[in-house]
């Protein structure tokens, strides 16, 4: 079975997705018990290697927010969620459209 790159990356953000979700839960899981926790560092390469769905969804989906309210932490997520989406449509609708959704985002 030969395995082509779009299916490979789809893949692979199935399983980085959750992966994230978890590290971020269980960094928040270690917080609130005063135990060792995940470095932030850690958590933005999980982001930035295909988790940023994870990432928003262990900080925003449950009662207890986890990072949300710390600006330095929120953004660099937000210039790799950026990333993201500038790659998707780059894509998805070609290089000049995506140039384009980025001056709207960098604004």
């Amino acid at each position: 079975m030969v395995v082509d790159a779009p299916h490979l990356a789809l893949y692979w953000v199935c399983m980085i997705t959750p992966v994230t979700w978890a590290v971020f839960r269980w960094d928040k899981w270690c917080a609130r018990r005063g135990a060792r926790r995940v470095p932030e560092r850690t958590l933005l390469r999980l982001a930035a290697l295909g988790g940023i769905l994870g990432a928003y969804l262990g900080m925003y989906a449950h009662t207890h927010r986890h990072k949300a309210g710390k600006e330095s932490f929120k953004r660099p997520l937000r210039a790799i969620a950026a990333c993201y989406i500038v790659g998707g449509s780059a894509l998805l609708v070609g290089i000049s459209h995506a140039r384009a959704l980025l001056h709207l985002l960098i604004r």
